[in-house]
């Protein structure tokens, strides 16, 4: 009986060894998947504007004054692709995706009061 008891324990030990073995192997093997996996940022989001200005605004083709539409959103920029006429723009918004967060942005220039409307194309 004894001898049963023993293999009964070597079985057990066994079985049990085979699956902590296999516990860790998995764990290994989901943690460096997800290790190999490249860490990709957000995509870019970029936005064609059309924008009405105020007819007070003295240069729209100053940089610091596309910059200061912005407002306080450092990661974006415009970059001016034609001025219309004095009080009309088309513009480009450009700057870390999604694109929920330029659009957040063109909301935040809604708010200035040199800006008269803004037409997302």
């Amino acid at each position: 009986m004894k001898s049963h008891l023993g293999l009964s324990f070597r079985a057990g030990v066994s079985s049990c060894t085979r699956a902590a073995g296999l516990f860790v192997l998995l764990l290994f093997s989901a943690v460096r998947t997800n290790a190999d996996e490249p860490v990709t940022p957000p995509a870019a989001c970029a936005l064609r504007l059309i924008v009405e200005l105020t007819p007070d605004v003295p240069d729209v083709r100053s940089s610091g004054f596309l910059s200061s539409l912005l407002g306080d959103h450092p990661g974006y920029q415009l970059t001016l692709r034609h001025v219309i006429d004095d009080t009309h723009l088309d513009v480009l918004l450009y700057g870390p995706g999604p694109k929920r967060n330029c659009r957040d942005v063109v909301d935040g220039m809604r708010k200035d009061a040199r800006m008269q409307s803004i037409q997302v194309q």
